[in-house]
């Protein structure tokens, strides 16, 4: 048993923090509350494949240690053994029917436990007994990539502790060839326990940020290509997907984008699509407040919508042609002047509530098509410059805070404001920090649910600084208010893409990834105007020629929950349909840069990795280059074995010197005792070449080729050195 224990101790020590560590995160997910018991099954699996060499006795063992496992992980009714192994049996029945029928789209917690455990369980004896290292790494490794997307979690620390540990085995299962002392190893396993350690209990906020911020561009590249949507149709609860949503009472978390259109729009520009407005801020997300509910407008297949007051300027009237895909009651209104009309015989209801500027209509508008006479709103930043803060009439609070708003939110607001002397410049000043700070980040992959204690801006702000729309959004809102600026939290789409020119007219496609919320100030004379705090979006109604703001001159680029991200991959088509139609060399500039540092950070990661791929191939193909030569030489000389065994016998030179009149199986021999792990391999090898040599055999059989190859590769796994005398 000494030498069993010997030969497999630091398989089975290395193994047991791989396999608990990944067990551990399986039970945090699962919510098991007996979270230690994952070690204790685990090391008493462990404890079974390094103790009992026999498998008549070792396999009930390990059926016993599971089952004791899952006895404390899943307590039943029966708290004695065997009354609990009948109600857990019957209960796996039953789970296992409801999953395999699809009458459930998870897997209940008992099955998964059950299967993973027995998972690890078969591992443990391949690594254990069989040495299959890299089997069990890329296992642990995908189930922990799987655990974390399909759960919004970040296993870094628990994945490099998987893979340190498939490393180190595979480097001492090559050590052990040579004879390396098995104490040269303690400090590796010690190594090893603080990673572990580390990998469980250890704060991970900066290693994954540092790790998020690298790989930022790669993720949302898979973003954008589906693969997070792909993952998302699978219905699990945990998954969230770009679209506009009626319930933004919890804010935050990561989501996944969703292509589906939305409607179609016949227009000759691009520009934001107005629902509605909230005004009741909880300190995790947004609610509509009883005015806001309330209607103010009726009347049927017609409606004219207006989001402006006295001083406002309008531009000439156009119209926009609107199909409807989506099922819902809503209606999506550009700013400014809109005359609305159903293109429909039927008679249906449309309702307008004033204080939150939402049009609903009384039956769902799926298929529906609709007419806007529309006239822009006309101004420019410089207009504004004159207004002086004021509060707006109504019933509705736009200077509402929950009282558990950190007073740090105020804090930093003030200090950003405090040089500024005008309404516009205050706003300006906390849409720039926003959106050009180096300190947030634009991200919908890696965006994080706040603690249920902590507040959804303030969490942002000082905490995470990653997020999309929601976040930066939610955040310049609640900043305005803290000093006392009237502001409200908007949600619509943006201006999603242009997809063909029909006359003078362009069609844009308005999907679920253009979802969007941005920012509303109230300016007296000129009414609630939008404001764009969100990276890479910019808002239509602020003049690009005004140098103040530097944050209008970027396209979207990127979409959202309620919210959205324009794709990349149209940008070439988007910017010759905008520029035949609207001549704007600005926007088709703005787009080609994007598209052209989107293709740079995507060269630099293939370039990454084609220097990976080429370091690594250059490693093995110098450490095997004996054996593959070797292969070479027998597979096409046409004396395969005269070429092939001078070419080894130069391998040993180096290191044993051959004399002018010794023989040649004189200097296998001498090989030999300098080298004795060649086990008579080079001697064989030999006798054969001076047999064919001498004529004594002209023909070289199977047995004998291969223990040429053989003689080969082990020059190859072998590190060829002298004995230190």
């Amino acid at each position: 048993m000494f030498s069993r224990i010997q030969k497999k101790l630091f398989l089975t020590v290395t193994s047991y923090w791989a396999f608990s560590v990944t067990f551990y995160q399986f039970l945090t997910i699962y919510n098991f509350e007996q979270k230690w018991v994952g070690f204790i099954s685990v090391g008493m699996l462990s404890l079974t494949a390094l103790l009992i060499p026999y498998k008549i006795l070792r396999y009930p063992v390990y059926l016993i240690s599971s089952l004791g496992g899952l006895y404390i992980l899943i307590p039943m009714s029966e708290t004695k053994f065997f009354p609990w192994l009948a109600n857990f049996y019957a209960k796996l029945q039953e789970v296992s029917q409801i999953f395999v029928s699809g009458r459930a789209n998870f897997l209940p917690h008992e099955m998964a436990a059950v299967l993973l455990l027995f998972t690890i369980l078969i591992l443990i004896e391949l690594l254990v007994e069989f040495k299959q290292v890299w089997l069990s790494a890329l296992f642990l490794v995908g189930y922990l990539l799987i655990l974390a997307i399909y759960n919004s979690q970040n296993f870094y620390l628990p994945i490099l502790l998987v893979l340190a540990v498939g490393l180190l085995q595979h480097f001492y299962l090559n050590q052990q060839k040579q004879n390396v002392p098995h104490r040269s190893f303690f400090p590796i396993i010690f190594l090893l326990v603080i990673l572990a350690v580390s990998a469980v209990y250890l704060p991970k906020e900066d290693a994954q940020r540092a790790i998020l911020s690298q790989t930022s561009h790669f993720r949302n590249w898979l973003n954008d290509k589906g693969v997070y949507h792909l993952i998302q149709k699978q219905d699990l609860p945990q998954a969230t997907r770009t679209g506009f949503s009626e319930n933004d009472e919890q804010l935050g978390g990561p989501i996944f984008d969703d292509n589906q259109i939305v409607f179609e729009a016949l227009q000759t520009k691009g520009h934001y699509w107005r629902v509605e407005s909230k005004s009741l801020y909880t300190g995790s997300g947004w609610q509509t407040s009883q005015r806001e509910r309330a209607v103010s407008n009726q009347s049927v297949n017609q409606m004219t919508y207006a989001t402006f007051e006295s001083k406002q300027q309008l531009t000439l009237p156009e119209e926009i042609a609107v199909k409807i895909a989506y099922q819902g009651t809503y209606l999506p209104i550009p700013y400014g002047l809109v005359e609305i009309n159903l293109q429909t015989n039927e008679q249906i209801g449309l309702s307008h509530s004033i204080d939150s500027d939402r049009i609903d209509a009384s039956e769902s508008l799926e298929a529906a098509s609709v007419l806007m006479n529309w006239q822009d709103l006309d101004y420019s930043l410089s207009d504004l410059a004159s207004v002086p803060l004021s509060i707006p009439k109504g019933p509705v609070n736009y200077l509402q805070l929950p009282d558990s708003l950190p007073m740090t939110v105020q804090s930093l607001t003030e200090s950003l404001v405090a040089e500024q002397e005008t309404l516009i410049q205050k706003v300006q000043a906390i849409e720039s920090y926003l959106k050009t700070d180096d300190l947030f980040r634009y991200s919908k992959v890696d965006a994080l649910y706040p603690d249920p204690e902590q507040d959804f801006v303030a969490h942002f702000l000082f905490e995470s600084h990653v997020g999309y729309c929601d976040h930066f959004s939610s955040a310049m809102t609640v900043m305005l208010r803290s000093i006392g600026i009237p502001a409200r939290w908007v949600k619509g789409f943006a201006s999603g893409d242009p997809m063909a020119v029909e006359e003078d007219r362009i069609r844009y496609a308005i999907r679920n990834n253009d979802a969007h919320s941005w920012v509303e100030v109230y300016f007296e004379g000129y009414g609630w105007l939008p404001f764009e705090p969100t990276p890479s979006f910019s808002q239509p109604l602020q003049e690009e020629e005004d140098e103040t703001v530097e944050t209008t001159n970027l396209t979207s680029e990127s979409t959202e929950q309620s919210f959205t991200e324009e794709q990349v991959d149209s940008t070439n088509e988007t910017a010759s349909i905008v520029e035949e139609a609207e001549s704007s060399d600005t926007v088709v500039q703005a787009e080609q840069n994007n598209e052209r540092v989107s293709l740079q950070l995507f060269g630099r990661l293939i370039g990454a990795i084609a220097i990976l791929f080429l370091a690594f191939g250059t490693f093995y193909l110098h450490k095997w280059r004996v054996y593959l030569i070797t292969i070479l030489l027998l597979r096409w000389k046409k004396q395969p074995f005269e070429a092939a065994y001078p070419y080894l016998l130069k391998q040993f030179e180096p290191v044993v010197k051959r004399q002018n009149n010794q023989s040649l199986i004189e200097y296998a021999y001498q090989v030999e005792q300098v080298i004795p792990s060649f086990n008579q391999k080079f001697i064989d090898v030999t006798k054969i070449y001076e047999a064919q040599l001498y004529g004594r055999q002209s023909v070289i059989n199977k047995e004998q080729l291969m223990k040429i190859k053989q003689l080969a590769k082990q020059i190859s796994q072998t590190k060829i050195k002298a004995p230190v005398k």
